[in-house]
């Protein structure tokens, strides 16, 4: 009997697990295809992303010998590239910290109050570690700063406000980021592992976007984005650093990019609540469409009438605003010549007339 008992207690377990095994490998797709919150599907990748930069970095911390400090640096800097897109977009303070030259900047309030920062980051890490000679406690120091600062940001970020409008601002930054200064060797300046890096940030962006895939509705303006970044990334993988044309990458893939974001902004019907360094409407990186002057003035004027220009045109001219009243600023600045005066120094002043071609781009110049 306890043979019987036993027997079948045995085909019970057995049978059970045989079911369990059958209901694992059903072919259902209890999957769902998109998140019911997509902010917090996002803000689940960012922090996931935050964390695996942050242990990679924490090993740098502990690690010695030269291999594993280039191993986990190669790691952690990949990880940074995944954080870069919302990061940038996000908290621009901390990404500026974590990304910065290492070179010394200095702050001057006064001249009682003058600031010199040690930089922080993951370039002052590149060029520690990528030396004939390590500084190992420079290391460890640097690793451990950038280390508390991703466990701040897993803690204290949230992104759950976040409207369509902000996903296509952080998609488009990140596409003229690279474009800007990812491609250039600005992030990598030792291993000038750039191009690997726009791979890397490139394929973050997709995922990103999507997350908010219902938001198409037409399809085949889902699947053109997959297209071009697949146009892209073989573009970048396609040679080294020292070889890659950044013109063509510019004209054949970036503004393709943009002509992409102003239709699916269409698409998604995204009422922008205004206008930021770069217009709504931009479909070219090069172009005098491209920059918006009103953001760079920060006037409460939003926008320029033909009175104002003709009062700066009659003031730009105007001699009498000179002690001698005999210069105006026409005089050092030439239309015809770029605004510039067409010689190394003028008389009498010790330095040359810059170009004022980008003047109205530097916010200093409006009140």
């Amino acid at each position: 009997m306890k043979g019987i008992k036993m027997f079948l207690n045995k085909a019970c377990i057995i049978a059970g697990l045989i079911f369990l095994l059958i209901s694992c490998n059903q072919n259902k797709d209890y999957s769902i295809s998109e998140p019911i919150n997509q902010n917090q599907a996002l803000q689940d990748l960012y922090i996931n992303d935050i964390n695996e930069c942050k242990f990679f970095t924490a090993q740098l911390s502990v690690s010695k010998n030269r291999d594993s400090l280039e191993f986990y640096f190669l790691k952690a800097r990949n990880s940074f590239k995944k954080v870069e897109p919302i990061l940038s977009f996000h908290d621009i303070n901390n990404y500026n910290f974590l990304n910065a030259p290492n070179i010394l900047k200095v702050e001057e309030e006064d001249l009682t109050d003058i600031k010199i920062n040690n930089p922080q980051s993951f370039q002052t890490l590149e060029e520690l570690i990528f030396t004939d000679q390590l500084d190992v406690e420079s290391i460890h120091k640097t690793s451990n700063i950038i280390a508390s600062r991703l466990e701040l940001l897993s803690k204290n970020s949230d992104l759950s406000y976040y409207q369509p409008y902000h996903i296509l601002w952080m998609v488009r930054k990140q596409i003229l980021r690279t474009a800007t200064t990812g491609v250039t060797g600005f992030d990598s300046p030792v291993l000038e592992n750039s191009l690997d890096d726009a791979v890397t940030a490139f394929a973050k962006t997709e995922q990103i976007l999507s997350l908010y895939s219902s938001k198409f509705k037409e399809s085949p303006l889902e699947n053109r984005w997959h297209t071009h970044f697949q146009k892209a990334k073989t573009f970048l993988q396609s040679t080294d650093f020292n070889h890659f044309n950044r013109y063509e990458f510019i004209t054949n893939h970036i503004d393709p990019f943009l002509k992409l974001w102003t239709a699916t902004a269409k698409d998604w019907k995204v009422d922008f609540p205004m206008e930021l360094a770069i217009k709504n409407e931009a479909t070219s990186l090069f172009s005098n469409e491209t920059l918006s002057l009103e953001y760079f003035a920060k006037t409460t004027q939003l926008s320029s009438n033909d009175r104002q220009v003709a009062l700066g045109k009659q003031l730009f001219n105007d001699s009498n605003l000179s002690s001698t009243k005999s210069i105006s600023c026409a005089t050092c600045h030439i239309e015809q010549l770029a605004f510039t005066d067409g010689i190394s120094k003028p008389i009498g002043l010790t330095r040359n007339s810059p170009t004022l071609t980008y003047s109205a781009y530097q916010q200093g110049f409006f009140l």
